[in-house]
């Protein structure tokens, strides 16, 4: 199994409102790509180094990478990408 996490510093307009639709919009995608355990996406707490955070797990490394380049999931991303200032990200096995 493998975890995926991100986290992103989101551009001051609308936050609450676009990492909702984030939330919506990825935990949506349980289901729907094949290897995609599970998925939630968080509000960060006020102060924290970051505004939202994904936690999601894979099947395999495999998976991971289908995920990334599945065309619902590149739907989201490319949201994500006109709304966020900054991105990390951790993979690991479980």
């Amino acid at each position: 199994m493998i975890r995926h996490i991100v986290c992103w510093k989101l551009v001051e307009d609308n936050k609450k409102e676009n990492i909702a639709r984030m939330k919506k919009e990825l935990e949506s995608l349980v289901g729907k790509i094949e290897g995609l355990v599970s998925l939630e996406v968080g509000e960060c707490f006020e102060g924290s180094a970051w505004d939202a955070a994904l936690n999601s797990t894979f099947v395999s490394r495999e998976a991971l990478e289908h995920y990334r380049t599945h065309p619902e999931h590149v739907k989201v991303a490319d949201f994500i990408h006109t709304i966020m200032v900054e991105r990390t990200a951790a993979d690991y096995e479980m």
